[in-house]
């Protein structure tokens, strides 16, 4: 898309994000200037520059912290393929230091307290991985994890194009982060996509993911949480618990299996847990099961156009119990091939 055509909405979003970027570094400089917020005291190595970064990535070793200061990195991508050990993990931690984008192939490692201002985001590839307490102002990368045992915590991410937050892989806790305004530069705008097995996706909050402001006939399809089997493992054993979903156009989950009805899900398992979330979003429905079997819907606050929970195409069976849902919109709908072990109890509609 040339920037003549490119839509009203993306021009705003990217000078938003822009000027956050500016505010960002200007913090960081004069909080450097003033010694009033620096590194760890505990610091193996602290670089400024990109060439004493390069130097000490080249030689960090197990159970070592690396400190990054000051707004001299702001440009720079900071790449890591060795690995910590397990319990001795690698350390890349700062003052709120800026940076244009963090890339991680390796196990071992955290990354925190760090400012992404460019457009590559955080993307961690390994094992036993954490990203905590990072502030991403990038109007294309959020936050990406293929990875297993890790964790994702108290990052903020603002402008993302697609997702905000994307897993997959194994035992990945998601947990207090803060998403808003995704947009769609090149694909569609979510809070976050989940794919695997073992997810934890709690406490988080997403808001403000629009549709308007696009041409006609391109409008993104605003979600908070997505799955879907198009060339992806099966998704399964997945807890969605206490998130806020607000401001958001359409679904608050949508989950999909038009490939594979998402097969592979073992006997007696949940594919996805939804409980005790808010969402107050503006779809036809808050939560969308097309083709995707053996999903639990219980105790959530429910808010949308026509229907709180919607479910076809095989989305069978499923419970939707204890949710209580406004708007006007009726409890349910399910169409005949999802009937099969249907239960429903204890819901209310709140007018």
């Amino acid at each position: 898309m040339s920037r003549r055509n490119r839509p009203v909405r993306q021009i705003l979003v990217v000078c938003a994000v822009t000027a956050l970027a500016i505010s960002a570094l200007l913090t960081l400089s004069a909080r450097d200037e003033a010694g009033t917020a620096g590194p760890p005291t505990d610091c193996w190595r602290t670089v400024r520059d990109a060439a004493s970064l390069a130097d000490a990535v080249a030689v960090i070793e197990p159970s070592q912290r690396l400190c990054l200061a000051g707004t001299g990195l702001a440009d720079v991508t900071l790449a890591l393929d060795r690995s910590g050990k397990p319990g001795s993990p690698i350390v890349l931690s700062g003052a709120g230091a800026a940076l244009s984008a963090i890339a991680i192939s390796a196990d071992d490692i955290v990354v925190q307290d760090l400012t992404i201002v460019g457009p590559g985001g955080i993307k961690l590839r390994g094992s036993r991985l954490t990203a905590q307490d990072n502030t991403i102002l990038s109007g294309h990368g959020g936050i990406l994890c293929e990875c297993a045992d890790s964790v994702i915590e108290r990052n903020e991410v603002t402008g993302a194009d697609g997702a905000g937050i994307y897993i997959v892989g194994e035992q990945i806790t998601v947990n207090g982060n803060t998403i808003s305004g995704s947009v769609a530069l090149s694909r569609d705008a979510d809070g976050i996509r989940f794919f695997g097995t073992g997810l934890r996706i709690v406490n988080n909050v997403i808001r403000d993911i629009k549709d308007d402001g696009y041409p006609s006939g391109d409008r993104p399809h605003t979600d908070c949480f997505q799955t879907y089997d198009n060339d992806s493992p099966p998704t399964y054993d997945v807890i969605i618990a206490g998130n806020r979903c607000t401001n958001v156009d359409h679904q608050c989950l949508i989950a999909t299996g038009d490939e594979r009805r998402n097969s592979g899900t073992p006997d007696g398992v949940r594919t996805i847990v939804f409980e005790d979330n808010t969402c107050e979003v503006e779809g036809s429905q808050a939560v969308l099961l097309r083709g995707y079997p053996h999903v639990s819907v219980r105790n959530n606050s429910l808010n949308a156009t026509y229907h709180g929970v919607v479910l076809t195409e095989g989305s069978t069976d499923v419970t939707v119990i204890g949710n209580e849902v406004g708007g006007g919109a009726q409890i349910y709908y399910l169409d005949s091939d999802s009937e099969p072990d249907f239960r429903e109890a204890r819901n209310r509609a709140v007018h």
